[in-house]
């Protein structure tokens, strides 16, 4: 039973079930050499331990045996890694829950007094509340970009794969993110051809793909900039470039963008830093590419373009080393998004 604190239920817990012939507990080859582990048998049972040091001298005196042995004991080391992953995500969906219910009861009532069921609210009274709530949006995204980092795994994306369209996955994306871009009186130019072909995908997950890049891009240009969104069809993969003005990424910080809670030392912007890794999880699990460029054009002080490579069927081929795909004739395009006038 697990109990994450003093006024939380207990909560059953389920770690691992092994079958006949499962490893239990973890090699003694390797330092410290020793591990404990508890189990609870539903039944007659028979196990067999190994010495370590026995084990060691039969390895080196035949490397036949070593081979199979080693191959077996990743096998264990696999299925180990695999546990605490999922051990991971089950305790993380616990917490989401166990925090998204007081938050949501706060936010209840704040919506209540906004309302004016409560009373009269002053000027004052009416801001100081709206922004409780703007925040407590915000804490609820960053419980949501950390349940789907835990949860993330290839085979899960996988399994959400369907023939869809990117035209429509580009609508709903650029719907998440057109508030962000008024708000900021970002110009968003948008270049996709009427005629892309389906491809093969997780429609949500892609979606979040394009939302996030776009929301990176806005957040980081100034009031007045252009993000340009263009896509383009290759023989086996879609090609899609998302570019802004801003003021780019420094060299330093280039290699780390696409790591977990990486936020640079001097950004502003608020957030857990965890956009960009989501971005690569996914891509990664279509058989994709992600190609950050900054500055953008290379002979600019600013700007940077975010190349993506997504093949049409990821599970029939990986998608080819990621270098520079000449542009060919781009014919039918159009522009799905007005490019905003500054407000005065």
């Amino acid at each position: 039973m697990i109990r994450l604190s003093p006024r939380s239920r207990p909560r059953p817990a389920t770690l691992e079930i092994l079958q006949a012939g499962d490893g239990f507990g973890w090699s003694t080859l390797v330092e410290p050499h020793f591990y404990t582990k508890s189990a609870i048998s539903l039944g007659q049972v028979e196990l067999l331990c190994i010495d370590g040091e026995g084990l060691q001298q039969l390895v080196s005196e035949d490397h036949h045996i070593g081979y199979q042995l080693m191959a077996s004991l990743t096998k264990v080391v696999a299925s180990r890694l695999k546990d605490a992953t999922d051990t991971l995500s089950y305790f993380v969906s616990i917490i989401s829950h166990e925090l998204r219910a007081p938050i949501a009861a706060v936010d209840n009532y704040l919506q209540v007094m906004l309302g004016g069921y409560t009373g009269p609210l002053s000027q004052r009274q009416q801001v100081m509340m709206e922004r409780c709530c703007v925040r407590l949006q915000e804490l609820c995204d960053m419980l949501n970009s950390i349940l789907d980092l835990a949860r993330m795994r290839p085979e899960q994306i996988e399994s959400h794969f369907t023939e869809l369209s990117p035209q429509e996955v580009f609508v709903l994306s650029m719907e998440d993110v057109l508030l962000q871009a008024k708000e900021k009186a970002i110009g968003l130019q948008v270049e996709v051809p009427e005629d892309l072909p389906s491809i093969v995908g997780a429609p949500n997950r892609l979606r979040q793909v394009f939302t996030n890049v776009l929301s990176n891009a806005i957040k980081f240009t100034p009031a007045g900039g252009q993000v340009v969104f263009r896509a383009e069809d290759q023989p086996d993969h879609l090609r899609v470039e998302v570019i802004d003005t801003g003021s780019g990424i420094a060299s330093e910080h280039m290699p780390h963008i696409f790591e977990a809670f990486y936020r640079p030392p001097d950004t502003e912007e608020k957030g857990l830093g965890l956009g960009l890794s989501i971005v690569k999880r996914i891509v990664d699990a279509h058989r994709g590419k992600i190609i950050p460029e900054s500055p953008y054009p290379p002979d600019g002080e600013g700007g940077t373009r975010m190349l993506l490579l997504l093949p049409k069927d990821p599970l029939a081929q990986p998608l080819q080393e990621a270098s520079e795909v000449a542009y060919g004739s781009i014919a039918s395009l159009r522009s799905m998004v007005k490019q905003p006038e500054a407000e005065e």
